[in-house]
């Protein structure tokens, strides 16, 4: 047997085994925190080990996806948050006990202190605004907009699950609201004043979202992670609005997740 078809058939056999494995964990669920702290050790200690564990996620995400047992509790730096394991976001901190976008937690876990305001505009599933949650406690609040209405679905669920809808607000006009926070938050004076960390991750629009909030980019302690490319457009605006760009996650793509700060 040659090399490439004896490969191909060690994948082959590996992801039977992971899926036998993946059927056996999710049958018995009292199983599964022994099989991730296994997992956790094994793909440490081999590759081979990794991509097994690796692929047993894999199919065991599909089953739980199908059963509707997405959520587990995670611990994420000094907090227990539920998750959806089955998205990235939840994924990495359930079965390796790495933060997803370790460099965004950081940012905003350290610019943010009990009864902040923390702003996070393309919210996604909710990850980064029920972390932030936790941070500011029951005297602080986070706005959560998000314009896809799935995602806003998803989000609105995990807010729940961590009992967070007395500090989370998910505006349901977050399409119109997001290209006008100035405007938005004029509304609420109270908590404009005390927002002191924004997360922006609008799919390319971030400079036409910076473009309705030169009001608030004028906070002296304001403190912006944003998803751009330097020296795009968003990158240029805020650098003019006073900001240092910093990098905060590996790596040396001009696309990633920024920290903009005032020197």
């Amino acid at each position: 047997m040659t090399a490439a078809p004896r490969a191909g058939w060690l994948r082959a056999g590996r992801r039977r085994l992971a899926g036998v494995i993946a059927a056996a964990v999710a049958a018995f669920p009292a199983i599964e925190p022994l099989f991730v702290r296994a997992g956790r050790a094994g793909s440490r200690r081999s590759r081979l080990l990794a991509g097994l564990y690796w692929f047993i996620q894999e199919s065991l995400i599909a089953r739980l996806r199908r059963r509707g047992e997405r959520f587990r509790v995670v611990q994420l730096f000094d907090w227990r948050l539920q998750l959806d394991i089955t998205d990235e976001s939840g994924r990495l901190p359930y079965f390796y006990r790495t933060p997803f976008k370790a460099g965004v937690c950081d940012a905003i876990v350290t610019a943010l202190r009990s009864g902040d305001v923390f702003l996070d505009l393309g919210a996604g599933i909710g990850y980064f605004s029920v972390l932030a949650a936790r941070v500011v406690g029951a005297r602080g609040r986070v706005l959560a907009l998000e314009s896809d209405e799935s995602r806003r679905d998803a989000l609105e669920t995990l807010v729940q699950r961590n009992e967070a809808a007395d500090r989370v607000e998910v505006p349901g006009d977050a399409a119109a609201a997001l290209p006008a926070i100035d405007v938005w938050l004029a509304a609420t004076p109270a908590l404009a004043a005390r927002i002191r960390c924004v997360r922006m991750d609008a799919a390319g629009d971030e400079a036409r979202l910076l473009a309705g909030m030169r009001t608030l980019l004028a906070a002296p302690h304001l403190t912006i992670v944003c998803a751009t490319t330097a020296g795009g457009a968003a990158d240029v605006a805020l650098v003019r609005a006073g900001f240092q760009r910093r990098r905060i996650e590996p790596g040396v793509s001009p696309s990633a997740d920024f920290l903009y700060v005032r020197p």
